[in-house]
């Protein structure tokens, strides 16, 4: 029994799955990246494996971000589509156009059309929290159905059977649904990547003319309790230098991602690029959730340089790169004069 246990505890280890539900009836993407089309479709793919892993490296700093990030949006296309256009928020290409960017993001990622019938989707996200929380290997469920009391009834049978722990409420409408109140479950928001408010029932302004990029804003995450962690609080910054995303997953495309002409810019995917289209890194990558954990690591070797000036960093925990040297007090460099860390940054033995 030891042996089976510890092998299933490195299986679990070795391969994590986060596994991200979506009932895309209720949880609808923003009007920024629907009228984005294509690049918005892919935008939303990125922001939401970003806010995934984020989630993840914030409540156990030793996962950093790694697993595979499964994820399916399941919707009544048809009926979403049509909602969307009549409330003026996309276009019939521009819908078409989104679900597109988001499908060729990644292998993983979906947006499942269901068809009308009632509880489709319900049904659908029911019978995979019900499956996939059984298996050792999933770290996480994200579930974003809280807008649905219909969901009540599983997420009851999933706390009687001590499952309820592996489930994160992907926040959609800032309204909980009433009945799914009691359950407690920690919640994560990505900001700008869903709609905080339900579309009204009739609403016929069109915008006369499409939007032709998103303002830049900055993404300053809050650190607060690991149960209630905030992604961004603004809309994303829409990229459109390019139609189409590259991937840095070697067992897909052998692509490295330190080797990748130009490299992945680290500002872009870990916090803000103030270079926008200026930039001379890459802004059109899609980074699986270990790329995300590598670049990560990588930045932490470079020093920030507020607080390398001995100036608190605005930033704070959340600052992509290093606050304290890697070497800690043991840093040869130091002796030498050569460190890039200066000062207190080698007070910390890492």
């Amino acid at each position: 029994m030891l042996k089976l246990e510890k092998n299933i505890g490195s299986l679990r280890d070795d391969n994590p799955l986060l596994l991200c539900l979506i009932d895309g009836d209720g949880n609808i993407f923003s009007q920024d990246l629907l009228a984005s089309g294509h690049t918005g479709g892919r935008q939303a793919a990125m922001l939401l494996t970003k806010g995934l892993t984020d989630y993840m490296v914030d409540v156990d700093a030793g996962s950093s971000g790694r697993g595979q990030v499964w994820l399916t949006v399941y919707c009544n296309k048809t009926g979403l589509m049509d909602t969307l256009v009549n409330n003026g928020i996309c276009s019939t290409s521009e819908f078409e156009a989104f679900v597109l960017g988001f499908n060729s993001a990644s292998p993983l990622f979906s947006i499942v059309d269901v068809g009308g019938g009632k509880e489709a989707a319900d049904a659908k996200i029911k019978e995979c929290l019900r499956v996939f929380t059984r298996f050792p290997q999933t770290s996480r469920v994200f579930f974003g159905g809280g807008h649905d009391n219909g969901y009540t009834s599983t997420l009851s049978t999933l706390e009687n059977e001590g499952l309820l722990e592996k489930v994160v409420l992907l926040r959609g409408y800032k309204t909980l649904a009433a009945e799914l109140q009691h359950f407690d479950l920690p919640h994560l928001d990505i900001g700008g990547v869903f709609m905080t408010k339900k579309l009204p029932s009739c609403y016929t302004h069109r915008r006369s003319t499409p939007p032709t990029g998103v303002a830049p804003q900055e993404y300053d995450r809050q650190r607060i309790n690991p149960k209630n962690f905030l992604v961004g609080t603004q809309s994303p910054v829409i990229s459109t230098s390019t139609q189409f995303c590259r991937y840095l997953d070697p067992s897909l495309h052998g692509i490295n991602l330190f080797t990748e002409t130009p490299r992945p810019c680290t500002f872009f995917y870990l916090s803000v690029c103030k270079q926008g289209d200026k930039c001379t890194y890459g802004h059109d990558y899609f980074l699986t959730a270990d790329n995300y954990a590598e670049l990560r690591a990588n930045a932490k070797k470079s020093p920030c340089p507020v607080f390398n000036k001995n100036q608190p960093c605005p930033s704070g925990e959340s600052c992509p790169s290093g606050h304290y040297c890697p070497r800690g007090s043991k840093c040869g460099y130091r002796k030498q004069g050569k460190c890039k860390f200066i000062g207190s940054e080698h007070s910390v033995i890492r």
